[in-house]
């Protein structure tokens, strides 16, 4: 079973934060706080720094504060890896670009806050999402992204397919995601592959991917970034406690 970071939440109550006001601060949903204190999620080591500030302590205290939880899973002691997603997709002809801008810094901020690892190609969405983090959450450390060259790399080993606008190259990586039985979650009004992935997936149920005809549903009723954004970090939870 694991234990509450009680260490962490006294030092938020301390400053008289609220889990809300914390996460207003860190530019983060309320509930990703909520889950750093009750230890089912951890930050990223290169976010700390920026929690450290703004929690008033040092980043070795903080440490210890996030370490006072048992991290190990009850999967025979195995400590949990994190979530990789694959974030596909390009600015096409026909696309949205404007719904793409808000879409990137999105996922750039369920990137940090979830604690997830990234598979994307050397051009694209994906990368523009790697680089708005980069400059905007200024994590410590990160002085570089590891773009995967090949369709079959950027699918390889992710749990999570988003695609984002695209062209014939998207395509070609949902077509393998479909393969390799991953589940994809397209944001359609972005237009290109992703809305043409979304049709394909309402129509032939060997398309869903094991995801639920209600969430299809929700997938096809996001107008904008934010709420594409909490589909997939809602998407993400039920994997991670999976």
């Amino acid at each position: 079973m694991k234990r509450r970071r009680d260490r962490l939440a006294s030092r938020r109550r301390a400053l008289g934060l609220s889990q809300e006001a914390l996460a207003e601060r860190l530019g983060i949903e309320r509930t990703t706080v909520a889950r750093w204190e009750s230890g089912e999620t951890q930050p990223l080591a290169w976010f700390r720094p920026r929690l450290a500030t703004v929690l008033q302590v040092s980043v070795d205290d903080l440490d210890v504060m996030i370490r006072n939880v048992d991290e190990r899973a009850d999967t025979g002691g195995r400590k949990q890896s994190r979530l990789r997603i694959a974030i596909c997709g390009s600015r096409v002809a026909g696309s949205d670009a404007g719904l793409i801008d808000a879409t990137v810094a999105e996922l750039a901020r369920l990137v940090v806050s979830e604690n997830l690892d990234v598979n994307h190609g050397p051009i694209g969405v994906g990368i523009e999402v790697m680089t708005y983090v980069a400059d905007q959450f200024r994590p410590s450390g990160f002085t570089m992204t590891a773009a995967l060259f090949e369709h079959e790399n950027v699918v390889r080993g992710a749990d999570l397919f988003l695609v984002i606008g695209g062209g014939a190259g998207t395509a070609a990586e949902v077509t393998l995601a479909r393969q390799a039985g991953r589940t994809i979650v397209p944001f359609p009004r972005t237009g290109g592959t992703a809305s043409r992935c979304y049709e394909q997936m309402r129509a032939d149920p060997r398309h869903h991917g094991g995801l639920a005809g209600s969430v299809l549903d929700e997938i096809g009723a996001c107008e904008n970034s934010a709420q594409y954004g909490m589909l997939v970090e809602r998407i993400v939870s039920m994997k991670v406690g999976a």
